[in-house]
């Protein structure tokens, strides 16, 4: 994989390989570029971004997910604490790329519903689906596809965002927003599965910040306007899909983050809490009443729903100012009916209503349901009778419509059983006609029978059947079927009432419980087709006992409806209390400044106690801890030793054991698995291992045992076999004899029943020809007459299918006509297009063609122009050459001469210091000219040989490649002339650096001979590299230049 030291450059060459359609390996590289230690370690800039937004655009687009996961975790380690909302821009452009890809393949599969399954999160491409798709064919479109890819890809990255913003603070916003998004990804495409998935995340998310709150900067997470508001989202999602539980769940959480009490201290306070969000929660907890009411109905807790209506009522009447009047009495006239609805009875299908004496609290749900008041924002359990005082103290019943009150009227203030249902009956008939009161007609049904036999009970002791069918419940208003099932009901839940009380350990809440179930009791006597009401009564004693109480009860309860209010004592009791509360304010004060000062003089005792005792103790701690680690070690040894001994030990008794093991397995199945043998007293399932280590069993005493066991097993089944043949025998003969009278009696009535069969069937065949014939012959006398009009009919209905479709034929015909028309013109059309598009790229070749061929000939030309400048050059430098040898000889006639007169000095000399040379000198004449000749010609050919050994190494020296060399060489090469010809360096220089500009210039030709022609390149090159050639001036590619600027 190619690697890039800068991102930008990896920036570049991704966007450059997007340019020619390789997806997959522009994000190969991107991905290399994140994971690169320089990304991380160079900390954030501009480009990092810029890479991170292709990277996750590329990652959806591929679908490969886990890269993106992989390089927004690497991203946040960078941008955490140098630029957080960068990496809120990276998740945004993620979320919407998904967002896009899923809406875009919707649009493209239309109307079509595809088959996704239940669990996004089950791997798609298992082995079993592998194998399955080689061995059948795709039954889904490839748009059907694309929709799950696109479904599954976003719900992924959602799962990426959630998890990855949980712990960051600065973010909380696009983590709450993102959670939000999820709630209608799963509302829109139905995914319930997905949406638990997504409560039990943010659950566990939740718990992680408040485990986390002590933190620094974690205080943002747990900001309750932002939680609300996306538990609110979960709450409303989780209603409209219909997952109940999981709104029980939902409102349970959003109760657990201080809704109520949010929205009393937005009400209290004059300020705004958070920002003008008080019309916000006003919206959430009308909302939080409405959805908890749907999942109180659909629990069947008719108690707690209506509860939720009044609520949602009075807070909606209370700070909706712009609700008409129509929208009210709505309201209202559901608020009523679901009051009404809750069942008389102590306790309803699932759950039981606790009402009567205060010792019912002990019942098992009574905590369940003081949850479920405080969920509502009521301090106290809820009763039947305590919601219907409220619907008349609250004066919602004023807002009701008639129907409501009438029914209102006739369920709680009158007294009418025998016209009950007759009266009600109109009333729920107008009610199933509105949709919004259309399910409370049931439940009301029941509730109205079960008034109606509470009140029966109290007149009549017996009644019949079918006057109670006829003229008291009549089929219009509940069938018997109905009706039988709800006495049965209400019998029995007026015993588990009763029941309840006696299991609380009092009597007098099993009283209570009577007097709340009203002692019902019927029974059906079908025989004499009549109901007997009070055969049984629950609890007639306790009733009797009880009855004061009961009736105690209900005076305080009516004189607490009549005068609620405070009386003038109470009043004035608390205008005293007040006003002595003033005067007691001072001396509070100073007594409690008192005490504030006496608590802070303890405290600083006690820590200074306590720090002396923490020192104390850690010293302990530490001579403890020395001592453990002492005994610690020893006590590791010790078990060292003592598994080293065990271990060798069990090993011995493993290779006993294991012998004795294979002998008592050998012996077993000698014995076989169901034998009956006795060893030694002993069973052989009995023997265990220890008998055969010890020695008391072996192979030789199972053989003995075994031999006597299969001869007693033997006698005893021949002696058993015998007997049962006798006994079969006897048993045999005596039913022949017995059964002999019986089967010719048997034979004679059978043939009598059969003959009188034949007979009847004979008799019934000839009478159903008879009645088949004189049925045909009717019929047929009845068909002659509308023979003919039969005849006129098919002949004007195949007349009229004939025009029909020869009407047909001819509109098919124009519309085939029109369409090979239509077919002739989109072949022209695409011809002619066609046409253009070979006429366009014969062009463009030409064109390029032309390009080319311009390009060849400026590249002559420039070849041309420079093979005669080096020319020029080249003859330059041979006419430089020429004048440096000449200036080099005659440098070395004039260092010759100079040389001859030095030797000739010496020679003199040398000659006078010696006596012989004296002597010679005196007696032999000196001759000059001879002297001074000889030693010149001497010297003058070694020099010569020396100048002509220079010029050829010059020759034969190589030219430099680089300019660090060439430098030294142009100073070796100058060293012999400075030396020489002191009086004229520069002359020696400029001739040195002749020679070595004529060799190098001869080498350079020599290598372009030598270099194979260039053929024409089909990329053209990109304009800022000609923008670079063009700013290189023409001297840069020419060597004699660059060597004289040097110089």
């Amino acid at each position: 994989m190619q690697t890039f030291q800068k991102p930008e450059n990896a920036l570049k060459r991704a966007n450059e390989l997007l340019s020619i359609g390789q997806q997959d390996a522009a994000l190969r590289i991107l991905h290399t570029a994140i994971g690169h230690r320089r990304f991380r370690s160079q900390g954030w800039d501009a480009v990092q971004e810029a890479i991170m937004l292709r990277h996750v655009q590329l990652c959806v687009d591929e679908g490969k997910l886990r890269l993106a996961r992989d390089g927004l975790h690497q991203y946040r380690i960078v941008s955490q604490h140098a630029n957080t909302q960068s990496l809120g821009k990276v998740v945004g452009e993620l979320r919407a790329r998904a967002e896009a890809r899923l809406a875009a393949a919707k649009a493209k599969a239309g109307d079509e519903e595809p088959n996704v399954p239940e669990d996004l999160d089950i791997e798609a491409e298992t082995p079993e689906n592998l194998l399955l798709s080689t061995l059948q064919v795709e039954i889904r479109s490839a748009e059907a596809r694309d929709v799950h890819q696109a479904l599954r890809a976003e719900w992924d990255v959602y799962k990426i965002i959630l998890d990855l913003l949980r712990t960051t603070p600065k973010l909380e916003k696009v983590y709450h927003d993102t959670a939000r998004r999820a709630f209608q990804f799963c509302k829109e495409n139905k995914r319930q599965q997905e949406f638990r998935r997504l409560c039990d995340m943010l659950r566990s998310h939740f718990a992680l910040m408040l485990k986390n709150r002590n933190k620094e900067d974690h205080e943002l997470l747990l900001r309750p306007e932002l939680h609300l508001e996306t538990r609110m989202h979960q709450l409303a999602v989780a209603a409209d899909l219909e997952l109940w539980r999981e709104c029980s769940s939902t409102a349970e959480d959003v109760y657990n983050l201080g809704l109520h009490e949010l929205f009393h201290r937005s009400l209290r306070s004059p300020v705004d809490l958070f920002h003008k969000s008080r019309e916000k929660l006003l919206r959430w907890m009308a909302l939080f009443y409405e959805k908890l009411s749907k999942v109180f109905w659909v629990g069947e807790n008719f108690l707690f729903h209506a509860l939720a209506w009044i609520r949602f009522f009075l807070h909606v009447k209370g700070f909706k100012k712009n609700t008409s009047l129509e929208d009210q009495q709505a309201m209202a006239d559901v608020a009523v009916l679901a009051v009404l609805a809750i069942p008389t009875e102590h306790t309803d299908k699932k759950q039981q209503d606790l009402a009567g004496d205060a010792s019912l609290i002990s019942l098992p749900n009574y905590e369940q349901k003081k949850r479920l008041a405080l969920l509502l924002g009521h301090s106290s359990v809820p009763t039947r009778e305590s919601l219907i005082a409220a619907l008349q103290s609250k004066d919602i019943m004023a807002h009701a419509s008639s129907t409501c009150q009438e029914l209102f009227s006739l369920l709680e203030a009158e007294f009418t059983p025998l016209k009950l249902c007759s009266l009600c009956e109109p009333l729920l008939r107008r009610l199933e006609e509105q949709p919004l009161l259309q399910p409370y007609v049931a439940p009301l049904k029941r509730v109205v029978f079960s008034q109606l036999t509470q009140q029966l009970s109290k007149v009549y002791v017996s009644l019949s059947i079918d006057y109670f069918t006829s003229h008291i419940c009549t089929e219009g208003f509940l069938s018997w079927a109905e009706a039988e099932k709800l006495l049965v009901a209400l019998v029995h839940s007026s015993r588990r009432a009763v029941a309840a009380g006696e299991g609380s350990g009092s009597a007098a809440a099993a009283a209570a419980a009577a007097v709340e179930s009203g002692g019902f009791s019927v029974r059906i006597d079908y025989a004499a087709k009549a109901l007997i009401f009070g055969g049984t009564d629950v609890c007639p004693e306790r009733h009797v006992q009880n009855s004061l109480v009961s009736l105690s009860k209900c005076l305080d309860a009516a004189v607490q409806r009549l005068q609620p209010d405070e009386t003038v004592e109470h009043q004035q009791e608390r205008l005293a209390y007040q006003e002595a509360m003033g005067r007691r304010l001072q001396a509070e004060a100073t007594r409690m400044n008192e005490r504030l000062r006496r608590t802070n003089l303890r405290r600083l005792e006690k820590q200074e106690e306590q720090q002396k005792l923490e020192e104390e103790r850690r010293r302990r701690e530490a001579e403890q801890r020395r001592v453990e680690e002492k005994q610690e070690r020893d006590r590791r040894e010790e078990a060292c030793k003592r598994r080293v001994e065990r271990r060798q030990h069990e090993e011995r008794i493993k290779a006993r054991s294991e012998t004795a093991a294979l002998m008592l397995s050998e012996i077993r199945k000698i014995g076989g698995k169901d034998s009956k043998i006795l060893i030694k007293g002993k069973h052989l399932t009995d023997i265990n291992i220890e008998d055969v280590l010890e020695g008391y069993v072996d192979y030789d005493d199972l053989e003995r045992a075994q031999r006597l066991q299969l001869d007693k097993e033997r006698l005893l089944r021949v002696r058993q076999r015998r007997l049962n043949f006798k006994r079969v025998c006897h048993f045999i003969r005596a039913c022949r004899e017995e059964e002999l009278p019986l089967l010719d009696e048997w034979a004679k009535k059978q043939l009598e029943t059969d003959k009188q069969i034949l007979t009847q069937l004979q008799y019934k065949h000839e009478e159903e020809h008879r009645a088949a014939f004189a049925a045909a012959l009717e019929e047929k006398t009845a068909f002659e007459g509308i023979q003919e009009d039969k005849r006129l009919w098919v002949a004007r209905q195949l007349q009229q299918r004939r025009e029909g479709f020869a009407a047909a034929a001819a509109e098919q015909r124009q519309r085939l006509i029109r369409m090979l028309q239509i077919q002739k013109i989109q072949r022209a059309r695409e011809r002619r297009e066609e046409a253009i598009r070979k006429q366009r790229q014969l062009e463009e070749q030409r064109r390029i063609e032309e390009e080319q061929r311009r390009f060849l000939e400026e590249r002559e030309r420039q070849r041309a122009e420079e093979e005669a400048k080096e020319k020029r050059l080249l003859e330059i430098a041979e006419r430089q050459r020429q004048r440096d040898l000449e200036i080099e000889a005659k440098h070395g006639l004039a260092n010759r001469e100079s040389t001859g007169r030095r030797n000739d000095a010496q020679t003199v000399s040398r000659k006078s210091d010696s006596p012989v040379s004296g002597l010679s000198a005196q007696s032999t004449p000196p001759s000059p000219c001879r002297d001074a000749g000889q030693p010149q010609q001497q010297q003058q050919q070694p020099q010569q040989q020396q100048q002509q050994q220079q010029l050829e190494w010059r020759r034969s020296t190589p030219l430099p490649t680089t300019e660090r060399e060439r430098e030294s060489s142009f100073k070796i090469r100058d060293e012999p002339f400075i030396r020489r010809g002191e009086k004229a360096p520069m002359a020696a220089t400029t001739a040195g650096g002749n020679e070595a500009l004529n060799w190098r210039n001869m080498n350079r030709d020599t290598q372009k001979q030598q270099q194979p022609p260039q053929s024409f390149p089909v990329r053209q090159p990109r304009p800022e590299q000609q923008q670079q050639q063009a700013e290189i001036p023409q001297s840069e590619e020419d060597g004699f230049t660059r060597v004289r600027r040097r110089k």
